[in-house]
Order: structure tokens, then sequence, then C-alpha cells
């Protein structure tokens, strides 16, 4: 099988999720075409909690893995994969997919080798966009893209130092110019600026104390123009 991300298990409850113009169906999951965001239930999560994403679930990879480079993993059985069916709709804030997650590693190298463990591809590798950091995108079943982002410098010897890797943040992409959300979300975004993608346009989600703090950094993205990944 290809290894495929299935889902982002994330401890915030589904009130602030919706408050933010995403669709939150009966299971507590944001769907977004084969992948989804799994929320718990407002009694689990705790009403103003905001804990971000703990985990993920994946196919197609060896069924006893329980960790990518530190973060919690669940593998979804073969015969469970292939009965997966996909939710396509469009969020009241004009969300269609995810774009790219973001995996923030203290060790790049080390979160390199545990990508190629599982036998997910590096796309690209860069130093290039910013300053002192280091960014790999992998793409596994040519779905939603997984950003890696670490200092350059960063030492190779993970026992000179404390390992952290943890899932930072997801960018969405809207089926117009984001005008659908700047109405909708007014006061609680930033103002529309372009994307590092070319031909695109972006916007960032403010946590405020007027509204339900989300876990996870969040963007929102104009359609593809073209991608190399």
């Amino acid at each position: 099988m290809i290894p495929r991300l299935r889902s982002l298990v994330c401890k915030d409850g589904p009130s602030a999720w919706k408050a933010a113009g995403f669709f939150v169906n009966s299971n507590n999951q944001i769907p977004l075409g084969a992948f989804n965001i799994q929320l718990q239930s407002e009694t689990q999560s705790g009403k103003t909690a905001a804990e971000g994403a703990t985990s993920w679930l994946w196919s197609g990879i060896d069924a006893t893995t329980s960790s990518i480079s530190g973060v919690e993993t669940s593998v979804l059985p073969e015969r469970e994969a292939d009965e997966v069916e996909t939710e396509e709709i469009v969020h009241p804030n004009g969300v269609t997919t995810v774009d790219h997650l973001v995996l923030r590693t203290s060790d790049v190298q080390r979160t390199k080798a545990a990508f190629e463990k599982i036998g997910v591809p590096l796309r690209r590798e860069t130093d290039e966009i910013y300053p002192g950091l280091v960014q790999l995108f992998y793409r596994p079943a040519d779905e939603v893209i997984i950003e890696v982002i670490g200092a350059k410098d960063a030492s190779d010897d993970s026992s000179s130092a404390e390992f952290v890797c943890t899932l930072w943040g997801v960018t969405f992409n809207v089926n117009d110019d984001l005008s659908t959300a700047s109405s909708l979300l007014k006061g609680r975004v930033s103002k529309v600026r372009k994307a590092k993608q070319k031909g695109r346009s972006i916007m960032t989600l403010r946590n405020s104390d007027n509204h339900p703090k989300l876990g996870l950094a969040v963007a929102l993205m104009t359609p593809h123009v073209r991608s190399s990944l």
C-alpha cells in the first residue's frame, strides 16, 4: 500500500472550529476530502481548551508504527483504509481541503530519517525561504503536503539536547479569493498578502480573548495555480 496521511487528531472541542467557520460532522470531524481533523467532544476537551494536535492517523505504513519523529501515530488497518469514504464539502468560511501541515522539529535530520523509515520520499529541501531555517516537504499519496521546519544549525546529536517535534499548524485551501473568510471572520483574520507559492494569496486566523481559541496555527490560502510538489 501507499503511505497516506488520513487524519489529524486535535484536542480542541468543536465549538472553537465552528466559530472559525468550519463544519463539524456528527463524529466531531472536520471533513476535508480524503482527509479530516478529528476533534474531541466539548466534555473531553473543555470548552475553553486549546491544546492543539496531539497525534495523527496513517494508512499504508507498518502496522506496528506508534510514533513518527516523536509524534504519536496510529495506523488504519488495510481493510478499513479501503473503506474510507471521501467527504467533499465547502465549509462556511470557503475552505475545501488542507494544503499543508507544519511540523516543527528540533532536529531536521532525525525527522528526515523518520519519514524515510516509513517510506515517504522527500520531495524538496531548502534553506532559502527563511533565514537560518531548513524546510523539508513531503506529499504522501500526492495529497496533503507535510512541511517540516527546523533550525539549519541544529545538532545531529539528539543526546546533546532534548528532541522536540510537534504538529504546529495547518494551512487550508479555499475556493475563492479569501473574500468569504474575510467577511465571515472579520476582525479575526490578518490582511490578505502574497503567499510564498507563486500566484497565491494567504491570510492567518488570529486567536483572541473574544473567541474560542484554536490549538493550531491556522492559515487560509487561495486555490493552487501550479504545484511542483
